[in-house]
């Protein structure tokens, strides 16, 4: 977990998302992060999420998502819930995170928090392969 931001609580409690102007381009699919979002803020463990495409050497990008969990949750739980509810494309195979708060401005979730993350998933990318 990490120091990331004030303010958010309130928001992420009332299940708002930010703007998703961006869209996760895989080789064979194009989804919007804001689904794979609505979906686990279903998920009665999860506050907040923001989901992100990593770059992928063979396929594009793959999703990955940034957690902020209301209690313990695993990422093999948080794979299995999208796998369960949503198509393979979804599956976050970019990597999960958690975090303590994901910063908002102006009640939208600021994606340019994936800078900070965006080591951490590579890495993870790179030991998968």
């Amino acid at each position: 977990a990490t120091e990331m931001g004030v303010g958010v609580a309130s928001s992420l409690s009332e299940n708002r998302m930010g703007s998703c102007g961006r869209v996760v381009k895989g080789v064979d699919f194009k989804i919007s992060p804001s689904d794979i979002e609505y979906s686990l803020l279903k998920h009665p463990k999860i506050e907040g999420v923001l989901a992100v495409g990593v770059p992928h050497p063979k396929d594009g990008e793959w999703p990955a998502v940034i957690v902020v969990c209301k209690e313990d949750i695993s990422r093999k739980e948080i794979i299995d819930y999208i796998a369960a509810n949503m198509s393979e494309e979804f599956v976050p195979r970019g990597g999960i995170e958690f975090s303590d708060s994901i910063p908002e401005v102006n009640g939208k979730i600021r994606r340019c928090i994936k800078e900070k993350y965006l080591p951490i998933f590579l890495k993870d990318l790179k030991n998968k392969d």
